[in-house]
């Protein structure tokens, strides 16, 4: 994918493919399809901007609530931790510098120690 360069003309993916927290009945979707950039390359670019654009309308949402610019991103789960090249959209699309937690299988960490806290005497 590196060796493709800027791709301007990519499908847009929207990446609900199983809906959302507030309405599960989403579907994903793609539009701008043209005879030149419908190729496997484009579209799996776009899937990986697509996934970056869902969680940047979060992280918009917290700026317009007065949150502030962050110095340094930590991405967690999978899907970062395995592919480089959506760690290297996110950094584009936040543009902010990203880093990986250092534990794997975050949610499983988190489930443990959330566990450990409510067993532990108050």
């Amino acid at each position: 994918l590196d060796s493709c360069g800027p791709m301007p003309d990519l499908p847009v993916a929207v990446t609900t493919f199983q809906g959302t927290r507030a309405d599960p009945s989403l579907r994903g979707s793609f539009r701008n399809i043209s005879e030149d950039n419908f190729t496997p390359v484009h579209f799996i670019q776009s899937i990986l901007h697509g996934m970056a654009e869902e969680l940047f309308s979060f992280y918009q949402a917290y700026l317009d609530q007065g949150g502030s610019v962050p110095s340094l991103l930590v991405g967690s789960g999978n899907a970062l931790r395995r592919n480089l090249h959506l760690r290297r959209v996110f950094e584009q699309r936040f543009s902010c510098k990203l880093i990986m937690s250092e534990n794997e299988e975050e949610a499983a960490c988190g489930a443990a120690i959330f566990a450990l806290n409510c067993s532990s005497p108050k």
